[in-house]
């Protein structure tokens, strides 16, 4: 069964993640450390330490679906390291973020440039 993620809230957990971890194990981390249900229709992203690993958990009626995407070479995924608990983001920003691109740096205001 493929998933549709229509109606769904997506969510990750800043800072890293034992990789090592499976579907349960992550699925306590959301329970316990981020304060949500695991099996509600929301799909749960961690990163790995390095910042070359990232899983996804999600639960399809009668189980968990668990996704590891893994880069491969020089760099790595533009990931938070805040102590946030728990960060809600968009369908929009996970597909910026796997693609490679950094969502959650918010640059500084340009000082003295004024548009006319």
């Amino acid at each position: 069964m493929f998933l549709d993620f229509d109606g769904y809230e997506f969510w990750l957990r800043p800072g890293s993640t034992d990789m090592r971890c499976g579907a349960n194990r992550l699925a306590h981390l959301v329970i316990t450390e981020m304060g949500r249900q695991p099996m509600e229709r929301s799909l749960f992203i961690f990163c790995g330490s390095s910042n070359k690993v990232v899983k996804m958990l999600v639960w399809d009626h009668n189980g968990f679906w668990l996704a590891t995407k893994r880069i491969v070479g020089r760099g790595g995924f533009a990931w938070p390291a805040d102590g946030e608990a728990a960060r809600k983001v968009s369908f929009d920003e996970v597909l910026r973020f796997l693609g490679g691109q950094d969502c959650w740096r918010r640059l500084p205001a340009a000082r003295g440039v004024y548009m006319a």
